[in-house]
């Protein structure tokens, strides 16, 4: 319709126009809506009627009464009631309803988000069961399902031993604990999307049952027509409705019904057909990892089979089988490379290797053990042979996998900043080849080839020059920990950190769960100091994950205050008086003692951290008096970014303190309390002394840097009103 049309250009940008419109409406409709309801209800006592579905040995509270279309649904939390003899149930519960916490660092999930794009609004606790009901036959069919496979399947964790994860995952695709601790062979193979059910898996199996009938019911279409599809969505059922499975089965079953009715119609078109039903029954789907990998995957194959360089002529047939399993594997790699890299993941370049060697030894697996279910059902006693075989199988499968990574090859964690650089620039280079070939085919002219070439070396001088040399430069974080304080000053491969974080629900240890991973995204390899503002735990409970992680680093805290720091953290040094510590040649680190009373958050260190064009003076949680010993002080603390003391609690000598300091931002470090931090007299005096202000709460960890003609530069991580 697009060619035929006079004016493309229009009806190109009309039908953007529409689809953007309406994706908005949708969107809101079945995500901001049913969030913004739940909003209002954080904390609060709450009676909800609705499924409970298990989930990654978690159960969701779904088809919410509430809500007739595109309900929410919520994550069940603390409930030792709740187990999975309830799964598929319709229930009524009441409990305390809570939002996911949310901390937004580069390179760490942000866990409201995370959740929010699977369409679950936040968590029930304190959960209990006020009336179970008579269910919907769907549920009642998918309880039937699940009591079935883990009937099949109990048997054979006795025969397969260690190896029963990794039959699990490859037939059904659900991934324990235990699989994710055999997995790195395969991450490293660039073949774990293989334990994934898609559409080799479907068509594997949809290709076995059609042969069947068809032996069966030679005569009878529409009879091997309806059992195909029928056997293959029990086979989607069995696993667990993966968006990879359901869209493999919409394409495998549309293919099935066009050559019933006489069709010949293209592969893109069932695509299409997979993309619009799957989005229409779940919009979370537009944000589910494994779909976008799947759809994008897909897409790129089929741009590969319709290309006319998918079976060249010159070639024989085993050339052209290797030929085609590398452009296969090429063009799924350059479709779905950008949401490996924006969602962390890795790549290696044995992925084509591991396709062509690993991939046909797994389908031959793949289909014994699809085989040894019937079979061991009409003959109970050849179980034992069967398990011992696939055993030997799965070993012998690892032992080629571990084989393949002693070649030659990269593997780029895309969780590591640099590596990400590395990613997007081969993806261009992926682009490059077949567009470029393209235009030096149709076009013979001399100046596109020089410009094809300016463009391309422009690219890659921008990526090395302009992004890749400016991670070697200091950077100053105050990252977003939750109701704590974490400070890191980086450079390179190292970092200082001023204050570890302290514990926030759902993420766990600050230090390990938070600092650490942001730390490993930005590259760096050796913590070299950790300075301790005061022994309070929402400040000093990630050190002991931050060693775990880097292992020992120094520890410098105050001399004064009760230690509240792990046995294990060693050394630690203690400060009494006044030092300027160089920690980068362009950072120095002046520390200023305050010993005022005997409250802790007295009993501290304060910290500037001071650039050649600028400073930053971090305060801990010092309170009036503290704030009174630092008199002697007054001239050497003046900053152009404060950190609030004690998350922006609101102090009787703060004005006084904050005209001496004479900031231009101030920074707040904190999340959801209890305390009503920051204090609206904070945010009030801080507007009246027209200083610019971050909460961290809304807008994330805060980046400080050198600007490129001096002063400073600063950027937020931004989480939006919603997270």
């Amino acid at each position: 319709m697009l060619l035929a049309f006079k004016k493309r250009w229009m009806f190109a940008v009309a039908f953007f126009a529409f689809w953007m419109l309406g994706g908005t409406m949708f969107y809101s409709v079945t995500f901001l809506e049913p969030f913004d309801f739940f909003l209002e209800l954080d904390r609060q006592q709450i009676t909800l009627e609705g499924v409970l579905l298990p989930e990654n040995e978690n159960l969701f509270l779904v088809n919410l009464n509430r809500f007739f279309v595109y309900s929410p649904q919520i994550l069940i939390a603390g409930n030792s009631e709740l187990t999975n003899k309830l799964a598929y149930q319709k229930v009524q519960l009441s409990g305390v309803f809570r939002l996911f916490p949310s901390c937004a660092n580069p390179g760490v999930t942000n866990v409201r988000t995370f959740y929010f794009q699977k369409r679950t609004v936040g968590y029930l606790e304190k959960v209990k069961i006020i009336s179970i009901q008579k269910n919907n036959p769907w549920y009642q069919f998918m309880g039937a399902v699940e009591k079935l496979r883990e009937k099949l399947f109990k048997k054979w964790d006795a025969y397969l031993k260690e190896t029963f994860p990794l039959f699990l995952s490859l037939l059904t695709g659900q991934k324990t604990r235990e699989f994710y601790g055999q997995s790195n062979v395969f991450q490293e193979v660039g073949v774990f999307h293989l334990f994934c059910v898609s559409g080799l898996h479907l068509g594997l199996v949809g290709g076995l049952v059609l042969w069947l009938v068809q032996k069966l019911f030679p005569h009878r279409h529409l009879v091997s027509f309806l059992i195909v599809v029928l056997f293959t969505f029990l086979y989607l059922c069995m696993a667990n409705m993966a968006p990879s499975a359901l869209r493999a089965w919409i394409m495998f079953s549309s293919y099935l019904l066009s050559q019933r009715l006489g069709r010949n119609t293209s592969q893109i078109s069932y695509f299409l057909v997979a993309l619009l039903v799957m989005v229409a029954l779940d919009p979370g789907l537009i944000f589910d990892t494994g779909a976008q990998l799947s759809f994008a995957s897909t897409l790129g194959i089929i741009f590969f089979l319709q290309s006319e360089i998918r079976s060249l002529s010159f070639l024989n047939v085993y050339l052209k089988v290797v030929w085609n399993s590398l452009g296969i594997t090429l063009s799924a790699i350059a479709f779905n490379m950008p949401f490996l890299l924006v969602k962390g993941f890795t790549f290696s370049s044995l992925a084509f290797v591991g396709n062509l060697v690993v991939a046909p030894f797994l389908e031959v697996v793949l289909v014994l053990s699809l085989f040894i279910q019937p079979v061991a059902f009409i003959t109970p006693q050849m179980s034992q042979y069967l398990g011992r075989m696939l055993y030997h199988l799965f070993k012998a499968l690892c032992f080629i996998a571990q084989e393949l990574t002693f070649l030659p090859h990269f593997f780029w964690d895309f969780s590591v900043q640099k590596d990400v650089i590395k990613g997007w620039l081969f993806w261009f280079l992926l682009l490059m080849i077949p567009i470029g070939l393209s235009l030096f085919r149709k076009q013979k002219t001399a100046w596109l080839k020089i410009v094809l070439v300016l463009v391309f070396s422009g690219l890659v001088l921008y990526l090395t020059v302009f992004i890749w040399k400016p991670l070697d430069k200091s950077e100053v974080w105050v990252l977003d920990v939750g109701q704590g304080l974490s400070i890191g000053v980086i450079k390179g491969e190292k970092a200082v950190l001023i204050d570890a974080g302290g514990y926030v629900p759902w993420y766990g240890n600050i230090g390990k769960n938070v600092i650490g991973r942001f730390l490993h995204f930005k590259g760096v390899k050796k913590i070299d100091s950790v300075f301790i503002t005061h022994f309070h735990k929402d400040h000093t409970n990630g050190i002991t994950g931050l060693m775990n992680a880097f292992g020992r680093f120094s520890t410098f805290v105050p001399a004064s205050g009760k230690s509240n720091l792990a046995q294990g953290v060693r050394p630690v040094f203690e400060l009494s008086s006044y030092q300027e510590l160089p920690i980068f040649e362009d950072v120095v680190l002046k520390i200023f003692p305050v010993k005022a009373g005997g409250d802790t958050n007295n009993q501290a260190l304060l910290f500037k951290i001071c650039f050649p064009s600028f400073s930053i003076l971090v305060t801990g949680d010092i309170e009036e008096e503290g704030i009174a010993e630092l008199a002697p002080f007054l001239l050497s603390l003046r900053s152009e970014v404060i950190v609030m003391p004690h998350h922006g609690k609101y102090l009787q000598n703060l004005r006084w303190f904050l005209d001496k300091v004479k900031p231009r931002l101030a920074i707040i470090s904190c999340g959801e309390n209890e305390f009503g931090h920051p204090n609206p007299e904070t945010i009030a005096l801080l507007n009246e002394l027209d200083i610019k202000t971050l909460v961290t709460r809304k807008e994330g960890a805060v980046c400080f840097w050198t600007a490129p003609r001096g002063g400073m530069s600063f950027a937020s991580q931004g989480k939006g009103n919603r997270f």
